[in-house]
């Protein structure tokens, strides 16, 4: 919502996550992914953790993990950090659920265990078992970048929005894990049982739906979007 955002601001969000789709579909083929995820024993994994690490750095990330077919994590770049993601059981996230039927998946969320906002990738290894997806792997990006760019957007509010129209991203600071528009108390239910969003409170950010492309804020100001 804004004055136009910069072409250039959409060509560089969408060149990212193409990026990093390439880089866990990337990482779902490697060689010792495969063998961790079908032979997990203390050596396999420490290859598979090793491997995890160099990905993160090389690519910049938050962290990178391999699930097994019930969500289990089974290693992960911070296998040594107090927050460790190894033996917690993600397999609630939707990333995990539909990634392990076949179909890489992005979502938007607050980390369980991090506490930090992010986006994750998430894509199914696939081998000739029968039982196949054998596993996941995940990288999760922080918001960092997207924030950058968004930004740009000086001349107006620019901002990603999840479901129930809860504001993950957006150049007005004060907005961010806010509700872009008024919804009822069910929907405010309906995002905390999700966990998507952290604890909340999830406010509204006052703006309201004028004409058909038109919105007013809180402060009686106006904007197309």
């Amino acid at each position: 919502m804004g004055n136009g955002s910069p072409t250039w601001s959409r060509k560089h969000i969408s060149a990212g996550i193409t990026e990093h789709q390439r880089a866990v579909q990337l990482l779902a083929g490697n060689e010792s992914i495969l063998t961790a995820i079908r032979t997990p024993n203390p050596k396999t994994l420490d290859r598979a953790n090793q491997l995890l690490v160099h990905f993160r750095k090389v690519f910049d990330l938050d962290v990178c993990y391999l699930m097994d077919r019930r969500g289990k994590t089974l290693a992960s770049s911070n296998w040594d950090s107090p927050k460790s993601f190894v033996n917690k059981n993600y397999g609630f996230r939707p990333y995990f659920k539909k990634a392990i039927e076949g179909k890489p998946f992005i979502y938007m969320a607050v980390g369980i265990t991090s506490n930090k906002p992010g986006i994750y990738y998430s894509c199914p290894i696939t081998g000739t078992e029968k039982q196949s997806p054998l596993g996941v792997v995940v990288i999760k990006d922080s918001v960092n970048a997207l924030e950058k760019v968004v930004s740009q957007g000086e001349n107006g509010h620019m901002m990603l929005t999840g479901p129930h129209g809860v504001i993950f991203v957006s150049n007005h600071d004060k907005w961010r894990f806010h509700v872009l528009w008024q919804v009822q108390p069910g929907t405010l239910s309906a995002i905390a049982r999700t966990g998507q969003f952290g604890k909340g409170p999830w406010n509204w950010t006052g703006i309201k739906h004028e004409e058909k492309n038109q919105a007013v804020d809180d402060a009686g100001s106006g904007s197309a979007f």
